[in-house]
């Protein structure tokens, strides 16, 4: 899973923040995996499915969990209210 925090880092500041956790296939043994994700901050989620070798098997679209909206508001084809 790569989280990291909605800070509008820009090419200024390059470093976003951004974290990886790694688990276990058999942490999939069920089929899904149960998560708790800090939202005290706003962050955005993803996640990629790598091979035992590395190999990037899938990954999702971030999914943006915001405590409002952005600064400069959220374009009319993104919303979803």
């Amino acid at each position: 899973m790569v989280q990291g925090t909605v800070d509008g880092a820009g090419p200024s500041v390059p470093e976003p923040g951004t974290t990886f956790r790694e688990f276990a296939s058999s942490d999939l043994a069920k089929g899904y995996l149960d998560l708790t994700i800090d939202t005290n901050a706003p962050r955005f989620v993803r996640v990629e499915v790598r091979s035992a070798t590395g190999e990037a098997i899938a990954l999702s679209n971030p999914v943006w969990l915001l405590r409002g909206d952005p600064a400069g508001g959220i374009p009319a084809g993104r919303q979803v209210r």
